[in-house]
């Protein structure tokens, strides 16, 4: 997908006032992985790099119109019962189940 025409790389929520939209090529050397990829965001010490961080974890890569199915080779989700309802859904690729990629609200 990153090849495809179009593509542009946000650095964090692309609807954020502090975004910047890179091209794939840029992002590659621009976006820090291990911030975007880390488990926790918090910073006790720094307010301020604490919202900066939990923002970097947001990056998006945002495609053109959509995404083809043939595209899409695995999707990830956060529980079992999620992954029975994408499979009812008829998606026949590989299911992920990893909660850590998600939000936990309340917790």
């Amino acid at each position: 997908m990153l090849t495809s025409s179009g593509v542009v790389i946000a650095d964090r929520n692309a609807a954020s006032d502090y975004v910047t939209f890179l091209s794939p090529t840029e992002a590659e050397h621009k976006l820090d992985i291990d911030k975007i990829c880390a488990r926790y965001w918090t910073h006790p010490d720094n307010q301020f790099e604490e919202w900066e961080h939990k923002s970097l974890m947001c990056a998006e890569v945002l495609v053109p119109h959509n995404v083809a199915p043939e595209n899409i080779i695995r999707v990830f989700v956060p529980s079992s019962d999620l992954k029975e309802f994408v499979i009812t859904m008829g998606f026949d690729r590989e299911i992920i189940i990893n909660p850590d990629l998600f939000f936990h609200m309340g917790q």
